[in-house]
């Protein structure tokens, strides 16, 4: 759903069907914004942040998830996020967050 709201409003896309592959893709391009979902096979976005984070091309991440937990936001902060999106999301919500992120 994310990627055809994505392409609607023209951006360019790069997926990464899990962790890792998003890991590898950040050491070999630059990007304005990751979006993450907390729940990906072979690793997870908490722990695919942190490591991008660790790269010298870091870029904010916003946080998909479906989840909802005690103090979440202030964990995901602490894991490297720089926003989340609770799934399913608004478009509207979701390009505010870009827009937010990409003009700091």
């Amino acid at each position: 759903v994310a990627k055809r709201v994505l392409q609607r409003w023209g951006v360019a896309i790069t997926e990464a069907e899990n962790g890792k592959i998003a890991l590898q893709k950040c050491t070999e391009q630059q990007f304005d914004v990751l979006l993450i979902d907390l729940e990906m096979p072979e690793m997870d976005g908490k722990t695919a942040v942190k490591a991008i984070n660790q790269l010298s091309t870091r870029a904010p991440a916003i946080a998909f998830t479906a989840a909802v937990y005690e103090n979440m936001k202030d964990d995901l902060h602490r894991h490297g996020f720089a926003d989340y999106i609770l799934k399913p999301f608004k478009p509207d919500e979701l390009y505010k967050k870009i827009a937010d992120l990409i003009e700091a």
